[in-house]
């Protein structure tokens, strides 16, 4: 059962998160990043990164990245007991505040599995409207992509 009324800070991911945030991808996704690709992340000047804190432990964690008027969500994950608590809504807002404040208003993309329908349910809450798909994706399993997209005009 999920908590409710937690209090979190969400802040800039550094360095020190990566093995933390590693920890959560390989619990919530089937081909998870390395911790690699991650501070990859970290080291490009289109990214922008967020962790989220409860009681200093990193719950979740979101990785997105912006070139011109086109913003594309990589990462956004929140440990299972801490699902349905605003968390993802809290990196979302966080992420389109950022984004605001370098006058941003453009599109934001983001592929979802196709059998990851809360992941699609989530996004569908928060106005994002499904574009396509994108045949064999994902690996380990194969599965197709869901394109979606929010306009922020």
């Amino acid at each position: 059962m999920a908590k409710k009324n937690i209090q979190t800070i969400i802040r800039t991911m550094d360095y020190s998160d990566v093995t933390s945030v590693g920890a959560i991808e390989k619990l919530s996704f089937p081909s998870p990043w390395t911790e690699r690709s991650f501070k990859h992340e970290l080291e490009n000047d289109y990214s922008i990164n967020y962790v989220v804190l409860h009681v200093d432990v990193i719950i979740g964690y979101l990785c997105a990245q912006e070139i011109l008027d086109e913003a594309q969500i990589l990462k956004l994950a929140v440990l299972t007991e801490y699902r349905r608590c605003g968390i993802g809504t809290a990196l979302l807002n966080a992420l389109f505040t950022a984004l605001k404040q370098h006058k941003f208003t453009g599109k934001i993309f983001l592929e979802a599995r196709l059998s990851n329908s809360s992941a699609i349910e989530f996004y569908k809450k928060h106005n994002f409207r499904c574009l396509h798909i994108r045949k064999d994706y994902y690996f380990k399993p194969v599965e197709d992509a869901l394109v979606m997209m929010l306009d922020m005009l």
